[in-house]
């Protein structure tokens, strides 16, 4: 045991929870899906691991510029199980979009657990011009 912590554990979690502001503001919980961003032939690209997930658990909405991801798996009803492993959640992602961006730009296809979610980087805002007094 020493008096004084080590120069690395001193800042091993100096940093924990600080995240720089970006373009995608996330919603913090106790488990996230993990998350790819990518910009690809002028889009962003999400590509979020959804394994066990099939089309019908998922759910995309974007309400207030936050794009929300939800994914449900339910318990099977009806069935006597001696032994049961698998897990029944709801699990949740939100990403705050540009405020131009609307349901129509939004194409999502699931492919192998990996939900890919696609819309334009570069669309333009409506601009207005500002009076100076």
């Amino acid at each position: 045991m020493t008096l004084f912590p080590t120069t690395r554990s001193l800042f091993d979690t100096f940093f924990d929870g600080y995240r720089v502001p970006t373009l995608f503001q996330e919603s913090s919980s106790a488990y996230t899906m993990p998350t790819d961003i990518r910009v690809k032939d002028g889009n962003y690209v999400l590509e979020v691991e959804v394994p066990g997930f099939q089309k019908e658990d998922l759910n995309i909405q974007l309400e207030n510029h936050m794009l929300t991801i939800t994914a449900e798996k339910k318990e099977e009803k009806g069935e006597d199980f001696l032994h049961q492993e698998k897990y029944f959640s709801k699990v949740s992602r939100s990403f705050r979009l540009g405020n131009a961006i609307t349901s129509a730009d939004l194409h999502a296809k699931l492919e192998d657990g990996v939900l890919t979610i696609t819309f334009p980087k570069d669309k333009a805002m409506p601009q207005q011009a500002i009076q100076i007094d």
